[in-house]
């Protein structure tokens, strides 16, 4: 048996954690505030402002975030949702746990995004939304979607968790859907380990959405997050949610992240280069 140390194993992905990153988890574990406080505020206004949204809203996942979207435009029990036939499991296990079908369409072959003609055939009576993902940040055929999508008058949910700061001319991923989804999974440009997040300019979809991931409760002093008098907080049950909200420290992480979010891409683009350069020829790979 060779050594292990002759076979080097290449990760899959290694999140670049900085000591800069780990002293502003350390700073947030020192406030001792946990969960909902300044940095998840910041770490949401950061997102909305990249992704030229209004409104970010932190969860506990990407595919919690799915889930809460579809929740939150009322798909339920009878509906149909289209979603690619390839892409990441989450897609239709959010539409099977709200109690709608996912229906899957076929994906072009080029780019792995749902196909806008496959997706046309595919639409019916029952069919209340579109679930489309920017396949490893490729935003292609994405401009046709939007225009089927506003054709049938159906909203799209973006699945943006691999292409946050891709852009395509003047628009950028996370502004295509009447509510975008992120994931910040270890290995995404943007790491939180764990976490999620929606955005959107609708600001009822937004409040829906921040009650959703908080077990349903209404603030009816304020959505915003912001510290308030324990004393005026009124809050009630609105609707079944969930304990989805995104931590203090997983926040804490993402906003040191997102800073050095363009540096990050420019490494990874330098990194995929040169896997091109090398593969190019090899007549049995197709780049």
């Amino acid at each position: 048996m060779p050594h292990p140390a002759s076979n080097p194993v290449i990760p899959l992905n290694r999140p670049e954690i900085l000591e800069s990153d780990i002293e502003l988890v350390v700073d947030t574990l020192r406030r001792g505030t946990l969960s909902v406080g300044p940095c998840l505020l910041e770490f949401e206004q950061l997102v909305a402002e990249r992704t030229r949204r209004s409104f970010g809203i932190g969860v506990s996942s990407g595919a919690i975030a799915i889930e809460i979207a579809l929740r939150a435009l009322g798909i339920g029990p009878g509906d149909e949702v289209l979603v690619p036939a390839f892409g990441y499991s989450g897609m239709p296990n959010s539409v099977l746990n709200v109690g709608a079908r996912p229906v899957f369409v076929d994906v072009d072959p080029m780019s792995l995004n749902m196909d806008p003609e496959s997706a046309a055939k595919r639409i019916g009576k029952k069919t209340k939304a579109m679930l489309a993902a920017l396949t490893f940040g490729n935003p292609a055929q994405f401009p046709e979607l939007i225009a089927l999508c506003s054709r049938m008058e159906i909203p799209m949910v973006e699945n943006a968790s691999e292409a946050l700061g891709t852009t395509y001319g003047a628009d950028n991923a996370g502004r295509w859907g009447r509510v975008a989804c992120l994931g910040f999974w270890s290995n995404r440009q943007v790491t939180t380990g764990e976490g999620g997040m929606l955005v959107t300019h609708d600001d009822t979809l937004a409040a829906a959405c921040r009650a959703l991931r908080h077990q349903g409760r209404v603030d009816r002093m304020s959505f915003s997050g912001q510290p308030r008098d324990i004393g005026a907080i009124l809050e009630h049950i609105a609707i079944g949610g969930y304990d989805a909200r995104m931590t203090e420290s997983a926040a804490a992480l993402g906003c040191g992240q997102i800073r050095r979010l363009d540096s990050t891409i420019e490494r990874r683009q330098a990194v995929a280069t040169a896997y091109v350069r090398r593969l190019a020829a090899n007549p049995d790979i197709l780049l």
